[in-house]
C-alpha cells in the first residue's frame, strides 16, 4: 500500500493509510484507487475533516461529554509568558567564569518572586477540573465532584498540583540496566513548593483565577455515576468513563463492571438470535416451550397450542444458566423460560408481543 501511494502516502496508522493530495489539491481519488488495486483486503474510505468546524462537529459526536464550545480564560500567550518567567526564577542562569566579567545580576533570594505567573500556571492545569464559587469550592476527584472548603481543601489541592509541575531537573545519570545502558533524568519537586508561605500565597492568586459561578451538578438524569469511576448513561445505553463535563456529584455507593466474559458474549448472542427469529419468522406465539390448552378435566389430554422452539430453548436455557444472575432467576421463576424471558424484557406473560 505505501509503495502504490508514493509521495502521497503522509503515514501508516494502525486503521489504515493517510493519503495527501498533490499541491493542487487533486489526484486523491486516482492515488486511492491505486491502493485499492494494490491489496486484497477491503478498504473503506474515511475522510478527514476538512476544516475546524467539521472536526468540533465530529468530535462533539465521539465524545458527547466535553464542552467543545468552552474557551479557556488563559490564552497561549500569557501561559508561554508566565512559565518563561516561572522557569527563570526556579533556574536562574548560572554565574559566569571568572575570567570574564559578572554580569549584575540579583541574586534568587533578592529577586521578586512572580506570585501571579505562579498562579497562572497552577489556575491552568486545574482548570475544569477546581471551581471556586461563591458558596465553597468544587472540586473533581475520583469520578465526581466534591465541596471543600477555601482553606484546607483548596490547600491539598494546590499542594499537589505544584508538587506535580513545579519540578526542577538535575543531571542525567548514565546506569546500567538489565544489561542496556540507560540515561535516567532525575526530576525533583522544586525546593519552594514545600515551604507554607509560598503555598499560602499560591492559594490565594489561584482562588481569585479560578473563581466562578456553580454550575447546576446532577442535573443530567440520564446518568447514573458509581463508586469506581463509570457512569452509565441511559440515553445511549453505555457504561462510559466518568467525566467533570458530567457534573455529578451524587454516586451509587457500589462499582460497576460491563461483563464482557464468554458467558456473557453467549447470552447475548441467544438472544439476538431469539429477536431475529420473533421478527423473520412472526410466529403465532413467541413462546420457546411447548404451549398446551389448560383443561378443566385432568383424565382429558390437553390439546397442543404452539410447538415452540427447541432449538432457541436449550440454547437460552444453557446461557442462562451460565451467567449467576440469570441462574437465580431461572431457579426462582421454577425453570420457566418463557417467563424470564418476558420478564427481562419488561413484559408480562399475558402481554401480546408486537412484532416489528
Amino acid at each position: 500500500m505505501l509503495a502504490a501511494a508514493g509521495p502521497a502516502a503522509m503515514c501508516p496508522e494502525y486503521d489504515g493509510l493517510v493519503l495527501f493530495t498533490d499541491y493542487y489539491g487533486e489526484g486523491l481519488n486516482e492515488v486511492a484507487d491505486k491502493v485499492r488495486a494494490s491489496t486484497s483486503r477491503k478498504l473503506v474510505e474515511k475522510p478527514y475533516p476538512r476544516d475546524l468546524k467539521e472536526w468540533l462537529r465530529l468530535a462533539a459526536v465521539e465524545y458527547p461529554y466535553d464542552e467543545w464550545t468552552a474557551v479557556s480564560r488563559f490564552s497561549w500567550r500569557s501561559l508561554r509568558k508566565a512559565w518563561r518567567c516561572v522557569r527563570d526564577y526556579m533556574n536562574p542562569p548560572q554565574q559566569e567564569p571568572e575570567e570574564e566579567a559578572p554580569r549584575e545580576k540579583a541574586p534568587r533570594e533578592k529577586r521578586v518572586r512572580p506570585d501571579s505567573d505562579f498562579s497562572t500556571c497552577v489556575a491552568a492545569f486545574l482548570e475544569g477540573r477546581v471551581i471556586v464559587h461563591p458558596h465553597g469550592v468544587a472540586v473533581y476527584e475520583d469520578g465526581r465532584w466534591t465541596e471543600v472548603t477555601r482553606q484546607d481543601g483548596l490547600h491539598r489541592v494546590l499542594k499537589r498540583a505544584a508538587l506535580e509541575i513545579f519540578t526542577v531537573d538535575y543531571e542525567p545519570k548514565l546506569q546500567v540496566k538489565h544489561g542496556k545502558v540507560a540515561i535516567e533524568r532525575c526530576a525533583s519537586p522544586w525546593h519552594r513548593v514545600k515551604a507554607h508561605d509560598f503555598l499560602t500565597s499560591l492559594r490565594m492568586e489561584v482562588s481569585v483565577d479560578l473563581a466562578g459561578d456553580e454550575p447546576a451538578f446532577n442535573g443530567n438524569r440520564h446518568l447514573l455515576a458509581f463508586a469506581n469511576g463509570k457512569v452509565y448513561d441511559f440515553k445511549r445505553r453505555q457504561l462510559v468513563d466518568a467525566h467533570p463535563g458530567m457534573l455529578m456529584k451524587w454516586q451509587v455507593p457500589w462499582p460497576m463492571e460491563e461483563l464482557h466474559s464468554k458467558s456473557m458474549r453467549e447470552y447475548r448472542a441467544v438472544v439476538s438470535d431469539i429477536v431475529r427469529y420473533w421478527r423473520e419468522s412472526k410466529p403465532s406465539r413467541p413462546d420457546l416451550q411447548v404451549v398446551r390448552e389448560q383443561l378443566d378435566d385432568d383424565e382429558a389430554e390437553p390439546r397442543m397450542l404452539h410447538l415452540g422452539k427447541a432449538d432457541l430453548l436449550e440454547r437460552y436455557t444453557a446461557a442462562a444458566k451460565g451467567l449467576e444472575y440469570t441462574r437465580t432467576r431461572l431457579r426462582a421463576l421454577r425453570n420457566n423460560v418463557d417467563t424470564l424471558i418476558y420478564k427481562e424484557l419488561g413484559r408480562t406473560p399475558t402481554h401480546q408481543l408486537e412484532l416489528v
